[in-house]
This record gives C-alpha cells, sequence and structure tokens, in this order.
C-alpha cells in the first residue's frame, strides 16, 4: 500500500520538476537565440521481489518510481528573422560566438550587440565579445560591417574577426544565466555563416510546450488521486483492524 503512495508522491515530484523547466521554456520563448531545456523520464530505482518470479523463472523486479533524467539542452536553430540593424546578428549553422565573462570564456547565440563606451563589441548583457585573437574587438564609433565569415570593419577597416565555436559534446553543456553556455566540448567553427541585420529567435516552440504542461499538470492531478485513492484505503484498513 505504501509502496504505491510512494509511487505515486515520485510521479508527483517528477511532474513538478518537468513543469518548472517547460514554464522556463514558455518564458524564454520572445528570448534572442535562446536554446530550450528538453525533458526525459526514467526509472528512479528497481528493487528485487524475492517472492516473485519472472518469465524466465528468476527474480521478478519492479520499478519504485519514476525520476528526470538529466536535462539536455536543444541546440536547433531558430528561425532568423531581420532586423536591419547593423549591430544585430544571427549565426546560420551550429556555431556560438564566444564572450568573456568575470567566470572564463562563455558561448551564446545571442546576436543583439552593442557598442560599450569603450567602443568594443559588447553583447546586450555587457559580456565582451571575443575575436579569433581572443581580444575585445573595437569599432569605436565608426560604420559597422560584419561580414560572412565574422570579419568585424569599422568605417571599411578590418578590426577584428568574430571567433565562432562549436559544441562536440552537447549534452555536457550548461545553461548559464545571461543566455550563456558552458562546457560542451567548443572546437573552433569555420562553417558556420554570420548574417549582419538579423537575429535568431528562440528555438521553445510556443504551442508545443503550452502542450507539455498541461500533459504535466494533468499527471500531477493523477498521482494526486491515486495518493488519495490509497489514503483512503488504508484509513479504512486502520479503521476494520480497530473493531
Amino acid at each position: 500500500m505504501t509502496r504505491g503512495m510512494y509511487a505515486a508522491a515520485g510521479g508527483m515530484l517528477v511532474g513538478m520538476r518537468a513543469g518548472d523547466v517547460y514554464a522556463n521554456n514558455l518564458a524564454n520563448a520572445s528570448t534572442t537565440g535562446y536554446k530550450a531545456d528538453r525533458v526525459s523520464f526514467g526509472s528512479f530505482q528497481r528493487v528485487m521481489l524475492p517472492s516473485v518470479k519472472d518469465g524466465t523463472g528468476a527474480i521478478a523486479q519492479i520499478a519504485q518510481s519514476s525520476t528526470v533524467n538529466p536535462i539536455t539542452v536543444d541546440l536547433t536553430q531558430g528561425a532568423i528573422q531581420e532586423t536591419s540593424n547593423p549591430l544585430d546578428i544571427a549565426i546560420d549553422g551550429g556555431g556560438f560566438l564566444v564572450v568573456g565573462t568575470p567566470a572564463g570564456e562563455r558561448y551564446t547565440r545571442d546576436g543583439h550587440l552593442t557598442v560599450d563606451g569603450a567602443g568594443q563589441l559588447v553583447t546586450g548583457t555587457g559580456e565582451t565579445v571575443l575575436s579569433i585573437a581572443n581580444a575585445p574587438i573595437t569599432v569605436g564609433n565608426g560604420s559597422v560591417s560584419i561580414h560572412g565569415n565574422g570579419e568585424v570593419f569599422s568605417n571599411n577597416q578590418l578590426v577584428g574577426q568574430l571567433r565562432l565555436v562549436s559544441l562536440t559534446d552537447p549534452a555536457n553543456a550548461l545553461k548559464e544565466g545571461g543566455n550563456l553556455i558552458s562546457g560542451g566540448s567548443p572546437v573552433n567553427d569555420t562553417k558556420s555563416q554570420v548574417r549582419q541585420g538579423m537575429l535568431e529567435s528562440s528555438n521553445a516552440d510556443t504551442m508545443r510546450t503550452m502542450v507539455e504542461m498541461i500533459q504535466t499538470l494533468r499527471l500531477v492531478e493523477m498521482n494526486q488521486r491515486v495518493i488519495q485513492a490509497q489514503d483512503s484505503t488504508l484509513q479504512q484498513i486502520i479503521d476494520v483492524a480497530r473493531k
């Protein structure tokens, strides 16, 4: 009896954890370059049932509950939309911009760039955009042009080239605040193309996420009813035992 209640409670916890992920995806459905998190489920623990045999005569096992597997990042490219802003760039391909932070290099697909007080290219949240020489790119107050290979020109003078990397181990990529990613075993990317005057939309699908949230809510409600039913049955057993 209590095993069933534990399993249902585990199902509720799984549903709530998944719901948090879906809610975050929905909240970032309009965030430039955002990469959605994906949820998968697995068996939490299997226990042996010595008194029960399976079809092969071996001791049977039963899964006590379920769990959320490690969250993975969906690196699928989002839609590219034109903005006509010369400091907006989209990366067509699997590449990421490399930016410098106090914690070291980080990677982003958010190409909404600006120029800081020192005349350097920075992200919308202030991280320094790095060149292939791992140095800031200074454009000053000149007219900025960015070519497909990442070369950056200010007043028709070459001032640097954007460093792009691709992640060879995306399963181990970690999302951080500010639309940044770390890890993932990055390597230099020479295949992706930079599109000036464009931005990549979030790859979080609003309709898909809403459906996932509804399904998760129903999962939680179903497990809640299971707990209530088992609790009621257990109470009846206790009442009978007392007579």
